[in-house]
């Protein structure tokens, strides 16, 4: 689960045993505290995939949001 809001990942990030059964389920839950501030060019190249998922985990961060673009373009470019 991928979260855009600190208190909602953070009570999600728990075990679930679901009533008739004996698994306990583990979710996966990403928020913004999970994710790192890509701050370089360099930071959105190791793994852009990544660094998208940041910008949408940070999109108050306009320094965030402004490198991630800006290295998409230089990379992909609009043909």
């Amino acid at each position: 689960m991928a979260s855009l809001n600190k208190a909602v990942a953070a009570r999600y990030d728990r075990p679930i045993m679901p009533t008739d059964s004996c698994m306990l389920l583990r979710p996966v839950v990403v928020g913004p505290d999970q994710l790192p501030l890509p701050r370089t060019t360099e930071d959105v190249l190791a793994s852009p995939e990544l660094a998208v998922l940041c910008a949408i985990a940070h999109n108050d961060d306009f320094d965030v949001v402004a490198t991630v673009g800006t290295a998409m373009a230089e990379v992909f470019g609009d043909d």
